[in-house]
């Protein structure tokens, strides 16, 4: 008897002593940053996210509203023959991506905003041609769909390019 409550009592501490205190672990956007419009009037999201669990996926939203103006142009000459041929479109963008966290809990990534498609329809010999892009408002949200916990920043800032200012 005494032998069975020494064990009992062996497993009793053990099991306390094992079972560490719980650690709860959030999503967490740490950084944010948007960069460009770049040549083809992507603007490029880099972020950093903390408090996944290893091999964890999380699911990343970028939101924009942009602005991109569109002309006419002749590829051969380079010119912009008739400036009233040009539309500007204003709306909503987003891109999503899924990731998965390293062993550390966290992960660095990017995704890409394209500035909103023309409908534009030039004369034969023309094409249509962005010539100014802006981004303003931007929103990353992330969702870690294991846990349903999310994390939301904004980005301050105006982002814009001119890529032909004669057509403007």
């Amino acid at each position: 008897m005494r032998r069975l409550i020494v064990i009992l009592l062996g497993m009793s501490v053990a099991l306390i002593l094992g079972a560490g205190p719980a650690t709860a672990q959030a999503v967490n956007i740490q950084r944010a940053s948007a960069s460009g419009p770049n040549d083809s009037g992507q603007l490029a999201i880099s972020f950093r996210i903390q408090g996944l669990g290893a091999n964890e996926q999380v699911i990343v939203t970028v939101t924009a509203d942009a602005t991109a103006v569109y002309a006419c142009r002749n590829p051969q000459s380079g010119t912009f023959p008739n400036a009233a041929n040009k539309q500007t479109i204003s709306g909503p963008v987003s891109s999503t991506g899924t990731f998965t966290s390293g062993r550390n809990g966290g992960l660095q990534a990017s995704l890409l905003l394209s500035p909103p498609a023309s409908t534009l329809q030039c004369p034969p010999g023309q094409v249509a041609t962005l010539v100014q892009v802006t981004y303003t408002n931007l929103t990353l949200t992330v969702v870690q769909p294991s846990t349903g916990e999310s994390d939301t920043v904004s980005i301050p800032g105006t982002f814009s390019r001119t890529y032909f200012p004669e057509a403007l």
